[in-house]
């Protein structure tokens, strides 16, 4: 297992996350975890024994969702950022 440190800061969007590494067997997968409680927001999932597999990306904040092939988790932080813009907007109504 391999873990990665990220910071970003888009703004008033601040914040820290980890991407940890994992590989069983023909898979490997990537999991994007973000704030104070280390929530899941992401991850990538590709299999190792097919040579062109380019893998596939979910976003886990609001549901699971498939966002696109390959590693897309810098999509996942766009999500987060997208959910916040909305929360902040309907707390001004």
């Amino acid at each position: 297992m391999r873990r990665y440190k990220l910071k970003y800061n888009w703004g008033a969007f601040k914040g820290t996350g980890t991407v940890t590494v994992t590989r069983l067997e023909t898979t490997e997968t990537h999991k994007l975890r973000v704030g104070r409680r280390a929530e899941l927001v992401g991850e990538y999932t590709k299999r190792t024994d097919v040579e062109d597999d380019e893998g596939e990306t979910y976003s886990l904040v609001r549901s699971r969702r498939l966002i696109g092939t390959g590693n897309l988790l810098a999509g996942v932080l766009l999500d987060l950022l997208i959910l916040a813009v909305q929360e902040a907007v309907e707390k001004k109504k």
